[in-house]
């Protein structure tokens, strides 16, 4: 045996953990949490097209729909369509769920540039249990 396994140096101490503050949940910062997973597991769609076919083949377990959307008759649509086969909507702004799904470039700073606007967002899966995802579900059943 060599000198050298006599030198291994001992582990360094575990450094203090910090707390991390959790921000109390709302229902945008809770549905982009739970958007964020599931678009990681391709279980997102967004637009008109993908959307009704996601409420047709009773897919979606939710439909995010834009309280901004200029068409009226695209929100029509999709709030029958979705209430037809008893499938809950939520509204949000379009800036805002461009940003939850991703939709936009970002720059060297991190901020999100060319924002293309979203109109409709279907979720296919859950995916995970977490907080985010039981917030989201209360406040559907709440509706």
């Amino acid at each position: 045996m060599s000198d050298q396994e006599d030198n291994v140096p001992a582990p360094a101490a575990a450094a203090p953990q910090e707390e991390v503050k959790e921000e109390p949940l709302n229902i945008n910062s809770a549905l982009a949490l739970v958007i964020k997973k599931a678009k990681l597991h391709d279980q997102v769609l967004h637009g008109l097209n993908e959307v009704v076919k996601s409420i047709d083949r009773k897919k979606a377990l939710l439909i995010v729909l834009a309280d901004d959307c200029q068409e009226a008759k695209y929100k029509k649509l999709v709030e029958t369509f979705a209430k037809q086969n008893e499938i809950p909507v939520l509204t949000s702004k379009r800036q805002i769920m461009a940003e939850m799904v991703g939709y936009h470039k970002v720059d060297t700073e991190g901020k999100p540039r060319k924002m293309k606007n979203v109109s409709s967002i279907a979720i296919l899966d859950w995916v995970e249990d977490n907080k985010a995802t039981r917030f989201v579900l209360d406040h559907i059943g709440a509706k």
